[in-house]
């Protein structure tokens, strides 16, 4: 409670317009009732501290039917949650707006990708090919919710800033700086 309490001080003094939690929003996919009063005391507290708008996304360790089951209600007050990946695109990017509805910020909103969200495996694929053939419909996913949020951004692609986030597993990678 007291980081919540923080961090909503901070964002008051730091006005802030958009929040964004990439995932794991609890530690367990079956939250105590004491962590699911918690989080909505801090999601009900969040537009005293300024901030326009939210973008949630379910992590490894949440259970995307209880992230995704309050969607509408939380929608009204601008906080958008994605438990799961959707069907198509346009239900992983949201526009934050100016006061003219101007588009400022498009946010890429994909969750924990699970094995039944990318539907990758067909015929063809063996044990030994099943990490790669992973990996390429996660990339597609993301190369997908990407189009989706040019595409939304229309007139003001080059301006405005595309904020993705990703909650996963990743190999191979490297740190670089410059």
């Amino acid at each position: 409670s007291q980081l919540l309490d923080w961090l909503l001080a901070l964002m008051r003094e730091r006005a802030v317009d958009a929040l964004v939690i990439a995932g794991d929003v609890y530690d367990s996919p079956t939250p105590s009732t004491a962590a699911q009063a918690l989080y909505y005391k801090f999601l009900a507290r969040l537009r005293q501290s300024g901030c326009r708008m939210a973008v949630i996304v379910g992590g490894n360790h949440d259970s995307p039917l209880l992230i995704n089951a309050p969607r509408e209600l939380l929608e009204h007050m601008d906080i958008h949650v994605v438990g799961r990946a959707s069907k198509s695109p346009d239900g992983e990017v949201f526009l934050l707006r100016d006061e003219s509805g101007r588009p400022q910020a498009a946010f890429c909103a994909v969750p924990f990708l699970r094995e039944s969200d990318l539907r990758t495996l067909t015929r063809s694929d063996t044990i030994e090919t099943r990490g790669e053939r992973i990996a390429e419909c996660a990339a597609q996913h993301y190369q997908g919710v990407v189009q989706e949020a040019l595409r939304q951004l229309g007139d003001v692609r080059e301006q405005a800033p595309i904020i993705a986030t990703g909650h996963l597993f990743a190999r191979g990678g490297a740190v670089g700086g410059g």
